[in-house]
């Protein structure tokens, strides 16, 4: 089911090519987009990855786009400044908060006012963390708690759950990255591991 609501929203908002690699890149389109997630983490993509910094041969007056890639400020580090500098300026936009205003699928019921809890990954030294404070934040504002779950929600699910909060408590980078996309009241929750790191040198 989960995967039935993915290829649904594919085959709605995005017209696919067949499948490139790095070999194979068309140099004839008019936009680029590259993303999303940790597609700039050296660790990742097993150092420097040419055609996630855009080091591939396109036209000229193509469009180069940046759609939510990312990574740690410490890895970015490991990458010399200067050639860093020269990756960036590879890209004319990276993607904007107006993006997601043609993924609102306004069908969907508006829900009480609620308070938004997600966590990608669990606390070992206390597992419940997360949604205690999410619950300490919801009785103080009087409204009801929520959280993410995918394996019934679509993308627009996803998306429109942090459009339609009223507060959120994450742990999680794309929790605090959605967030202050629809510019909502935040709580980022911090294990003090590696992970952390993304969203702390965002905010």
């Amino acid at each position: 089911k989960k995967r039935a609501r993915f290829d649904k929203f594919i085959q709605k908002y995005i017209h696919l090519s067949g499948e490139c690699t790095s070999d194979n890149i068309p140099d004839n389109y008019d936009v680029y987009v590259v993303g999303s997630d940790q597609v700039w983490n050296t660790s990742i993509c097993g150092g420097i990855d040419d055609v996630y910094w855009g080091n591939f041969k396109r036209e000229n007056n193509s469009l180069l786009i940046s759609y939510a890639a990312s990574s740690s400020v410490a890895n970015l580090k490991l990458i010399p400044k200067d050639k860093l500098q020269s990756f960036l300026r590879n890209y004319d936009y990276m993607s904007t908060p107006q993006i997601w205003d043609s993924l609102n699928d306004d069908s969907i019921i508006q829900e009480k006012p609620y308070v938004l809890y997600f966590g990608a990954r669990c606390y070992a030294k206390n597992p419940h963390i997360l949604r205690i404070h999410a619950q300490k934040i919801a009785s103080q504002m009087g409204l009801s708690i929520r959280t993410i779950e995918f394996n019934r929600m679509s993308p627009i699910d996803f998306v429109n759950a942090f459009r339609k909060a009223s507060y959120v408590v994450s742990s999680s980078f794309h929790g605090v990255a959605f967030s202050l996309i629809f510019n909502k009241p935040l709580n980022a929750i911090v294990y003090g591991d590696e992970q952390d790191s993304r969203y702390v040198n965002l905010l």
